[in-house]
């Protein structure tokens, strides 16, 4: 079968604004990154707000602007925001130097904000708009009418903030709710149904049930109650009426074989499931995968913990082989998953936090099987 490599949709960006505080440079063979650490001045609505601290990383692929600004490289505008231009010597041996606060960062920027392990957020700068002085008249903010996540936040408080979705019970609806929208109701209700694997209090198979999507919770420890799926459990089949979708109070190990292998209820659930969803499940993350490639039906995870020191074998192919350790390396490791000549989809969730979906469509898994 012939395969073709469909062509990505354009990401979704925002103009920001930033008020710089310190910048490192970081140099090696093949590539550099320019780290600017700075607060917000302008904002979007629901990503970042203003006063806010931010990692701004700008790469040799980052636009620059044209013109007076005079700015050919990264390395030429990391010397631009040098506060003392004796500090240029310290900047080249990759250490952080304070940066020239009286200078305005206009920039256009992922609109998809994460966080690195200690919570900074990550601000990834695909152009740089202009490079300001304090005391220019005006500011350089563009707007661009086609973005819709363009809504700018001054510093005057003029634009209202909406306030971002937080709560964890939210978080866990609003995946449930993005998984109906990407899948349908239809193919998720094929077989048992979905299975929700570490999702805890049941929030997710909650949500799918109420939707009109049959769901089953995997977790060694559910916080829901009763509903046990084939263990055999009286006071569980006396609890199942409280609950609706099934429990299965076990966790995922491997590629789950030594579940799917019983000839019980709990081995027909899982072999015969729509589709595998984890929403932060941490240790089950890397199993969801492969379960779900095991079985041929789509999944969706929400990464989050990368746990390193209980998964030391896991290493990048793309780098090396160098051993997994950050939130961005473990997401590209899930991506490297993908079987010849498939690739896994990634999207993200309106809330705070670690909201990155990588997803498997069902297309995926037709054309994987046939």
């Amino acid at each position: 079968m012939r395969h073709q490599n469909a062509r990505r949709p354009p990401q979704p960006t925002i103009t920001l604004s930033f008020r710089p505080t310190k910048l490192k440079l970081f140099r090696s063979k093949n590539k550099s990154l320019l780290v600017v650490e700075g607060r917000c001045v302008n904002g979007a609505r629901n990503r970042i707000r203003p006063g806010q601290r931010a990692l701004v990383h700008l790469r040799p692929s980052t636009a620059l602007p044209l013109g007076d600004c005079n700015l050919g490289s990264i390395e030429q505008l990391a010397n631009e925001l040098l506060d003392d231009k004796e500090s240029e010597a310290i900047l080249q041996r990759g250490c952080w130097v304070d940066a020239d606060a009286t200078k305005l960062l206009a920039i256009k920027a992922d609109a998809h904000i994460e966080r690195n392990r200690r919570g900074d957020r990550l601000v990834e700068c695909t152009a740089l708009l202009a490079l300001q002085e304090e005391d220019n008249e005006g500011s350089y903010l563009p707007i661009d009418t086609t973005d819709e996540y363009n809504e700018f936040l001054t510093e005057d408080g003029g634009t209202d903030v909406l306030p971002s979705i937080d709560a964890k019970s939210e978080r866990h609806v609003i995946f449930a709710r993005w998984l109906v929208d990407t899948y349908t109701i239809e193919a998720l209700s094929r077989g048992s149904g979905v299975i929700d694997v570490a999702g805890g209090n049941g929030t997710i198979s909650r949500t799918l049930c109420e939707l009109g999507v049959p769901s089953t919770l995997l977790d060694p420890n559910p916080r829901c109650g009763g509903g046990k799926v084939g263990d055999g459990d009286e006071s569980g089949e006396e609890e199942s009426d409280k609950l609706p979708f099934g429990v299965i109070p076990h966790p995922l190990n491997g590629d789950g074989g030594d579940l799917t292998s019983r000839g019980d209820e709990i081995g027909r659930t899982l072999r015969n499931c729509s589709l595998l969803c984890g929403l932060h499940p941490d240790q089950a993350t890397e199993p969801i995968l492969a379960l779900a490639l095991q079985l041929g039906v789509p999944f969706a995870v929400v990464p989050c913990c990368v746990m390193p020191s209980l998964f030391p074998g896991r290493v990048q192919r793309r780098y090396n082989n160098d051993p997994v350790r950050s939130y961005s390396a473990f997401c590209r490791y899930l991506l490297d998953m993908a079987p010849l000549g498939e690739e896994f989809r990634v999207d993200h969730l309106p809330f705070v936090g670690r909201n990155k979906v990588i997803f498997r469509c069902p297309q995926q898994c037709v054309q994987n099987n046939s």
